[in-house]
């Protein structure tokens, strides 16, 4: 399935839950299949943190790989493109081409860098809106999120209450939590002493790799679990050594890898719009902002879909249980499953074949 970036210029202001204001935004953003002549199938999938909106398919054929959730969206696949048009915006703050850190400043011609304002998960699922608007969707079929894309899903929803007929929520909870603060923190003091982060002026000169490269660390460990790491490593040594030579150098298969992800920091994410993002996590409390979840989901019309994973210490399944209940209080129509997996939270992309895939497919092609 070969795809195109889009962008759009909205030339709009969109006032951040700080009080200050984000101008003329931009949003960049793909979509794959077909929007039908109701406009009536168009499915919206909020991109998990550390990714973006190229979701699936390739820019040419030659490309090494699809995008990030490419074993998900597709013809014929559990998110069938055959059947509904999937659209997927890059979130502002992000760094695939959406208004962020790495923008200009029109007030100094420079880039934001770190005088961009801190924008939440609900300033990003408002401005998504308008991406959404300009497309003409006037009701989505269906909302998709997974870990950050599941706080974005409940943001939307709030804010745009009556506009979803489905919603899928898998990995995420109605807050964060202390722990998962104080990794992200840990995260971005990897990234701050590096010396050529320079307070995050280093558009025009050396990209900070080491920072990166141990904050890139830090995420391995939020993702990959104890189990996951014994099943893809073990204690096996580097070309399948029988015995180490006791040295300073890597010798086993997973220090490999860690080293590996440490020389290829300078792919992927803008160190910034990690910093950003992770901020926008630390600030995310449903409770906290609407009084309770009842409260915050009140005036909520769709029917859900909560998935959550057995070996998901980060976000475990009581936390998902807390939304469910929220929702059968207020007569929303719930479906709450716990998998088994030992990808731990990374599985809705890593693991998705193992039930992820039937239960999303499933629930997208019921009728209640």
């Amino acid at each position: 399935m070969i795809v195109k970036k889009q962008l759009y210029k909205t030339h709009s202001n969109l006032l951040l839950q700080s009080g200050k204001t984000l101008e003329n935004i931009v949003l960049a953003y793909e979509y794959y299949g077909d929007l039908n002549s109701e406009a009536s199938n168009a499915i919206l999938i909020f991109h998990a943190l550390t990714s973006n909106n190229h979701i699936a398919g390739k820019y040419a054929e030659d490309d090494s790989k699809p995008g990030w959730w490419d074993v998900a969206v597709g013809p014929g696949k559990a998110i069938d493109t055959n059947l509904f048009f999937v659209v997927c915006v890059n979130v502002i703050g992000g760094s695939n081409g959406s208004t962020g850190p790495a923008s200009i400043n029109s007030q100094t011609n420079k880039s934001y860098a770190l005088d961009f304002p801190i924008v939440t998960i609900r300033d990003m699922a408002r401005a998504t809106k308008f991406v959404i608007d300009y497309l003409k969707i006037y009701k989505l079929y269906a909302v998709i999120g997974g870990c950050f894309g599941g706080f974005l899903v409940m943001e939307w929803l709030i804010s745009f209450p009556e506009f979803t007929k489905k919603s899928i929520i898998i990995g995420a909870t109605p807050s964060t939590n202390a722990y998962s603060i104080a990794l992200w923190e840990t995260l971005r003091q990897a990234i701050y002493i590096d010396t050529n982060f320079n307070k995050g002026q280093y558009y025009n000169s050396s990209y900070p790799k080491k920072g990166m490269g141990l904050g890139r660390l830090v995420g391995v460990l939020l993702w990959m679990n104890k189990s996951v790491f014994d099943k893809k490593f073990g204690l096996e040594l580097i070309n399948n050594n029988k015995s180490p030579d006791y040295t300073l150098d890597s010798e086993f298969k997973a220090q490999r890898f860690m080293q590996d992800i440490i020389e290829n920091a300078n792919i992927g994410i803008d160190p910034n719009s990690l910093i950003y993002l992770t901020k926008a996590t630390d600030y995310f409390n449903i409770e906290r902002d609407y009084g309770s979840l009842t409260n915050a989901f009140k005036k909520v019309k769709t029917e859900a879909l909560l998935v959550s994973y057995d070996n998901d210490w980060r976000y475990p399944v009581e936390e998902m249980e807390k939304i469910s209940k929220a929702f059968y209080k207020l007569g929303i129509p719930v479906k709450c499953r716990n998998l088994h997996t030992s990808f731990g939270h990374g599985a809705f992309i890593y693991d998705f074949m193992n039930g992820t895939n039937k239960l999303i497919n499933e629930f997208l092609n019921t009728q209640q």
